[in-house]
């Protein structure tokens, strides 16, 4: 029943979806991106507000691509928690320090899924990028799945158009090549992630004829 209600909610709310935020993409490496519209993938982005999510259900529309949410946003009204569990949304009980997201999380990207995560795990408009967690690491390295870096400026409105910068993706066992990786091992990698996602956001500066709408 839930798949058949993504369906309809996606079919339905596509096109106003598209002009609400007409994305504009750029890609580093858009044969590489190509490469992982299949299989585990975890999508690691800055964060501006809730509709993070649903600018992500249109760019990635044939996926179903699940996100890390925090318990904060399944209290905010009932029909915003009844669509995070439409879309089966992994709830992070940061306020218990629950960690069993992590292998929820893991067992979807072992299933072949798609994850979103925010490694913020915060929202950021003055200061979009930086602080991230090693969430997103810990749970690349264990479902051995690539990670694509996005940065995106948030710029949502009829009247505006939201720009996305999808950086090349990368397998974080590269850097780790330890077979038991500590906590400072990983703490790098969680490092260049940053860097990769804070480039792409100077490469949005440098863009040529990119004019605010």
């Amino acid at each position: 029943m839930k798949k058949i209600i993504r369906a309809i909610i996606k079919v339905t709310g596509f096109l106003s979806a598209l002009i609400y935020f007409k994305p504009k993409i750029r890609y580093s490496d858009k044969k590489e991106f190509k490469k992982t519209k299949k299989g585990k993938v975890i999508v690691a982005s800055n964060h501006i507000n809730y509709l993070d999510f649903v600018l992500f259900l249109l760019i990635f529309w044939n996926r179903h691509i699940r996100c890390l949410v925090g318990e904060t946003l399944y209290e905010k009204n009932k029909f915003l928690k009844w669509l995070l569990n439409i879309f089966e949304s992994i709830k992070v009980e940061r306020s218990n320090f629950d960690m069993s997201f992590l292998s929820k999380a893991i067992g979807v990207l072992e299933n072949d899924g798609m994850l979103e995560i925010y490694p913020e795990a915060i929202f950021k408009n003055n200061n979009p990028v930086g602080d991230f967690k090693l969430s997103t690491v810990y749970i690349a390295y264990h479902s051995k799945s690539k990670i694509i870096p996005i940065y995106h400026k948030g710029n949502y409105g009829i009247f505006k158009r939201e720009k996305v910068f999808i950086g090349k993706p990368f397998d974080i066992r590269e850097y780790l090549l330890t077979e038991n990786p500590s906590i400072v091992d990983f703490q790098k990698v969680n490092d260049i992630l940053e860097r990769e996602i804070r480039s792409l956001s100077q490469y949005n500066k440098g863009a040529k004829n990119d004019r605010e709408n």
